[in-house]
């Protein structure tokens, strides 16, 4: 497997990533052990309707990392193909996010989709080992 994601703020990059997957990782486990713990945690209104403390701040600065990862890829050319995967997914984060922040909705369920992203973090150590 080839990576072709150097550019000058790579170290800048692994970094925000692991703070990042660290902030998710504290407000899911803190929010298991809140009086609702994982019965509540899950129930709809509790992800659509509510919003756990710090999870507006973590996605802000996950919708912020995405545009500033979106521009790195476009400004250093880090992608591959016509219309490449990476970005249209940068692009539809964005806008999903985006809307989340403004309207003030499933921010909780978006910090779950998050943990998704999590395992970014080892892929981006990776990169930075092979460059």
């Amino acid at each position: 497997m080839v990576f072709n994601t150097f550019s000058p703020f790579s170290s800048h990059r692994v970094l925000a990533v692991i703070a990042f997957s660290f902030a998710v990782i504290l407000i899911l486990f803190r929010e298991l052990l809140s009086n609702n713990g994982p019965s509540g945690m899950f129930d709809h209104s509790q992800l659509v309707e509510h919003t756990w403390p710090w999870a507006f701040e973590a996605l802000s600065f996950s919708c912020g990392y995405f545009a500033y990862d979106q521009w790195d890829m476009l400004h250093y050319r880090l992608y591959n193909g016509w219309i490449p995967s990476i970005l249209v997914h940068h692009l539809v984060l964005l806008i999903c996010f985006t809307l989340a922040l403004y309207r003030n909705v499933t921010i909780n369920y978006l910090i779950l989709t998050l943990i998704c992203e999590v395992s970014h973090t080892s892929f981006e150590t990776l990169a930075l080992v092979y460059i």
